[in-house]
């Protein structure tokens, strides 16, 4: 048996902010606007950085890993750092070894 909460179940910290958060959208709370004016009151710096962590949460989207379900080929790998490399005005990888039918060889 799996220890820890069912999967897509709220923790009690979430649980208890759940009602809150629907009372600010309701009274129109506007929490970027406000965490603006705080961070003009704000002296000491370590204060003014954790405000601006915050804020970044509504700028910038939270990176999440993505599962990939099939091994991806050699090819597809070599294909993959290629473009990477172009993009990046890297060093160039020349194309994989093909035999006579032009599929790669291992």
């Amino acid at each position: 048996m799996p220890a820890g909460r069912p999967k897509g179940s709220l923790n009690e910290k979430t649980k208890l902010l759940v009602p809150i958060t629907e009372q600010l959208k309701k009274y129109k709370f506007d929490v970027v606007k406000e965490l603006l004016n705080l961070y003009d009151e704000i002296q000491r710096p370590e204060d003014r950085a954790n405000i601006l962590l915050k804020l970044m949460d509504f700028v910038y989207p939270k990176k999440r890993s993505i599962e990939v379900s099939e091994r991806p080929s050699k090819e597809m790998l070599a294909e993959w750092v290629r473009e990477y490399l172009e993009e990046s005005n890297g060093p160039t990888i020349p194309a994989l070894p093909r035999d006579v039918s032009g599929n790669p060889t291992n």
